[in-house]
């Protein structure tokens, strides 16, 4: 019996670390995306805005698009972006504003990204989308200082058309 366990034992280690096992970090929205794109590195560059409202965030805003245009350093995975701060907004496919509460959307919100066709909201696992807008929680970001640089590189994940699980 002890031998049949040990093998058992064995055998459920072994299968545990032959068996390929499919992990993503991320998903698209059903397929849908930005319908611009969001650059090619090297080729062709997007810009982002950040609203007067969210300047004292401007140094993570940067750094966050940093490790997306070049997260083969962090992840080890290819990110071919490539996206430049511009102060005109027209110009502009994700803007970050800060806005003083999201606890219209639950307790302890610290971001949220909306996604347009023109002035219109839509929902990204139903259509493409041409911008989006960021916004960033005063309330809970001034609370819990240490999770800015993660909150907007998350959010910004997710206008670059990534679900991020």
């Amino acid at each position: 019996m002890r031998r049949l366990m040990r093998n058992s034992v064995l055998l459920s280690t072994i299968l545990v670390f032959l068996i390929p096992v499919s992990a993503n970090a991320y998903n698209t929205f059903k397929g849908h995306k930005m319908t611009s794109g969001i650059g090619n590195h090297g080729k062709s560059t997007k810009f982002y805005c950040v609203d007067s409202s969210a300047s004292t965030y401007s140094t993570k805003i940067a750094n966050s698009f940093d490790r997306w245009i070049y997260s083969s350093e962090y992840a080890g995975i290819l990110t071919p972006t490539s996206y430049k701060k511009t102060t005109t907004k027209s110009a502009s496919t994700i803007d970050h504003y800060r806005v003083n509460s999201l606890s219209n959307l639950g307790k302890g919100v610290a971001g949220v990204t909306y996604f347009y066709v023109n002035q219109t909201k839509v929902l990204p696992q139903n259509q493409n989308w041409y911008w989006s807008k960021i916004q960033l929680a005063k309330d809970v970001l001034t609370s819990y200082p240490k999770y800015q640089q993660v909150t907007i590189s998350h959010e910004i994940g997710h206008t670059l058309l990534l679900f991020i699980k």
